[in-house]
């Protein structure tokens, strides 16, 4: 990072770039901080506070800009989180709001091919290894929930919403079935809305399916 301590006439954007950086490196490492695991690949450190308006379920978080992303999930005290907002970005720092993960979305990898070597002749081995099922941190609410959040309710009775990151899978189409709280729903509608390109979080519309 840049001295400016003997700097005369630089430029104040600069200036306050910097001097906004050193401050959120001091925050950062400081007691009110957190450790977090950022989408089960790499460790960092943000700012964890709870909403004025809102229940435990929901936080804001602060740090640095490349640690905050809409769909990111935030392991905090072996809890997800899944940021849940556009990110605010000042160019020093982001800031989002997240939302505590309740359930998991199964997601199938398929079978697949894993190649073992060769024949006598050169010829390349294979072997089919079944698939296996990913379960991805979601936020899964039903109208009741969202009611008792005096939030707007436009799922009918029965259904649930499943708000998670983006991601492509064969798994989530309309008309697909999948099981959650002990229930199996099928897929109606899918929001997109959220998501840019390719990152954000998309909400999963479907109804409970009752098994004769």
């Amino acid at each position: 990072m840049k001295d400016y301590s003997n700097y005369h006439n630089v430029d104040s954007n600069e200036k306050i770039k910097h001097d906004g950086l050193l401050l959120l490196e001091k925050s950062l490492n400081g007691f009110e901080s957190r450790e977090v695991l950022i989408n089960e690949e790499y460790s960092s450190r943000l700012l964890v506070y709870q909403k004025w308006d809102a229940k435990s379920d929901s936080k804001k978080v602060i740090g640095k800009r490349e640690d905050i992303e809409m769909g990111n999930v935030y392991k905090i005290d072996q809890h997800n989180w899944l940021a849940t907002t556009f990110p605010e970005d000042n160019n020093i720092y982001k800031k989002a709001e997240i939302t505590l993960c309740n359930s998991t979305f199964p997601i199938s990898t398929g079978e697949t091919e894993v190649f073992l070597g060769h024949d006598k002749y050169g010829r390349p081995i294979y072997d089919i290894v079944d698939g296996t099922t990913v379960h991805i941190p979601c936020v899964a609410e039903t109208k009741s929930s969202i009611n008792n959040r005096n939030q707007q309710v436009n799922i009918p009775e029965g259904s649930i919403q499943i708000t998670m990151a983006y991601l492509e899978s064969e798994d989530i189409q309309i008309n697909k079935e999948f099981s959650v709280f002990n229930s199996s729903f099928k897929i109606s509608f899918i929001d997109y809305s959220s998501v840019i390109n390719q990152k954000g979080v998309m909400v999963i519309t479907a109804e409970r399916v009752v098994k004769s």
